[in-house]
């Protein structure tokens, strides 16, 4: 557990950007998902990996705005147009040739895009060519997120039907939302410095961070949580949170579905649940502390092992799993 904490800095929603909390300022200060990279892959992966940039990211932080900070959202975040927005839209070079031969221009067969944008335009100022519309929105949009409209309709329909939810109406009254804890923690006479960012605290004492999944199923998705590092990252936050405020948090995971009927279901982690993740944090901590300290990030295990045998498989041939504890040397 945590035994001491020290140098910390409380940020109420607004105060501390997104951008500078994930930036330069607080780059020396590890949050829960850096550690949860550590224990789920290798510290070089956290120090040399590619940030994935993918459809379910750009989702997941379109829906988290909008849940958590809908005026932000609201501000800064665009709906992208698509083409099955209007019937009208030229979508192709063939289908503006087309139009401008059902209008009477020639000289156009041999002319490429922008050329026949231009004599589109020429023919009738109000035509409406795709590609050009996209152009113009994106320079509009200088500063601003534009979300595709496919996602972008699903998401309002989601922060509909998630704040019409009379708990969560209730769960979310008095709430503060995206507060920033920065500070560092005494762990076995070790000094770490780290960074939380819990989606909501109750006016209850209640942390319940929002995630959106494919799968509803409790069941299913218990095991997504612990896959995906959830029990990891609500141990960590929980305990820097009892540690600053010297009072115990009850710790959930409120989830929604990602397809109609969009339901939500807040899930309340055991404390089975938050020790397992406990000492998956501790344990990716005291990696990073070394990492940090030898400026080397290493891989998995730096020389050959052998192959694990996954505890499951072992069971079912009925053999003992020759699964091992990868323990970081000192």
């Amino acid at each position: 557990m945590i035994t001491n904490i020290k140098n910390i800095k409380i940020f109420p929603n607004g105060e501390l950007p997104n951008d500078d909390y994930h930036g330069e300022a607080f780059a020396d200060h590890v949050s829960g998902s850096q550690l949860c990279v550590i224990h789920n892959d290798c510290p070089a992966v956290l120090k040399y990996g590619e940030n994935k940039e993918s459809a379910a990211l750009h989702f997941g932080i379109a829906s988290h705005a909008a849940m958590l900070e809908p005026e932000m959202f609201d501000e800064l975040f665009v709906r992208k147009i698509a083409k099955e927005d209007n019937d009208k839209y030229l979508t192709s070079d063939a289908a503006i040739k087309s139009f401008l031969k059902s209008a009477g221009v020639t000289g156009y067969s041999t002319k490429a895009w922008p050329e026949l944008v231009i004599m589109a335009l020429k023919c009738d100022a109000n035509v409406k060519i795709f590609q050009l519309e996209s152009i113009l929105q994106e320079y509009d949009s200088i500063g601003k997120t534009l979300v595709r409209g496919e996602d972008y309709d699903q998401i309002l329909i989601m922060r509909s039907t998630l704040f019409n939810d009379k708990s969560n109406a209730e769960l979310f009254k008095d709430a503060q939302f995206e507060m920033s804890i920065v500070c560092e923690i005494e762990i076995d006479n070790i000094w770490h410095k780290i960074k939380i960012r819990p989606d909501i605290i109750t006016r209850n004492c209640e942390v319940p961070d929002y995630k959106t999944t494919r799968d509803m199923c409790p069941e299913k998705f218990g095991n997504q949580a612990h896959n995906a590092g959830y029990w990891l990252k609500q141990a960590f936050v929980g305990d820097v949170l009892a540690a600053a405020y010297n009072q115990s948090f009850k710790m959930g995971l409120l989830a929604q579905g990602k397809s109609s009927p969009f339901i939500t279901q807040l899930y309340w982690m055991t404390e089975q649940q938050l020790q397992i993740g406990r000492e998956q944090y501790q344990f990716a901590l005291k990696q990073h502390k070394i990492c940090v300290d030898n400026d080397s990030w290493p891989a998995y295990f730096g020389g050959a092992v052998e192959l694990v045998t996954p505890i499951y498989l072992a069971k079912r041939y009925g053999f003992e799993s020759d699964e091992i504890e990868i323990k970081f040397e000192e």
